[in-house]
C-alpha cells in the first residue's frame, strides 16, 4: 500500500501507541497491511534506545537488557547499533536462561542473519547460561 505522508504519520503513531500498550495483535495488524511501517518500527526502536542511554552513568544493565531483547526479536540493525555502543554480546537479563545467540535462534528460521552475525563478533553458543 502507497500511503501519503500524512496517512504514514498517523498509521506510525497507531502503531506507536499499540507497541506502548503492548497490542500484539494491533502492532501485528498494523504491519501486515502496512508494511512500509517496519521501517519506522524500526527507527523508532533505535530512537527510543539512544533517548535511555543518553548521559546515563548506569545505562550499562540497560543497554545489554535491551541487546539481549533485539536478538530475543530479531532485530539485526538494533542489536548492531547497541553493539557498537558497548553492549555485551554474551550478557543475559537475570530473569533469562540463554545467552543472546542462543535466544536469537530459538523463535524461528528468519533469523539467520541475527545469528550469523552474532557469531561472526564472537558471541558465544547456543546453549543455556551455565551460572557462572
Amino acid at each position: 500500500m502507497n500511503d501519503s505522508v500524512g496517512d504514514t504519520a498517523e498509521l506510525h503513531g497507531r502503531l506507536v501507541g499499540a507497541i506502548r500498550s503492548g497490542s500484539v495483535a494491533g502492532v501485528r495488524q498494523l504491519l501486515g497491511d502496512h508494511p512500509g511501517l517496519v521501517t519506522a518500527r524500526i527507527h523508532w526502536v533505535t530512537d527510543r534506545v539512544e533517548e535511555l542511554l543518553t548521559g546515563r552513568p548506569d545505562a550499562a544493565g540497560d543497554l545489554n537488557e535491551c541487546f539481549w531483547q533485539a536478538c530475543h526479536d530479531g532485530q539485526l540493525r538494533t542489536a548492531q547499533h547497541l553493539l557498537a555502543r558497548g553492549a555485551d554480546i554474551d550478557a543475559t537479563p537475570d530473569y533469562a536462561d540463554e545467552h543472546p545467540v542462543g535466544i536469537a535462534g530459538s523463535a524461528g528460521t528468519a533469523r539467520d542473519a541475527l545469528i550469523t552475525w552474532l557469531r561472526e563478533q564472537g558471541a558465544l553458543g547456543a546453549g543455556p547460561v551455565d551460572g557462572t
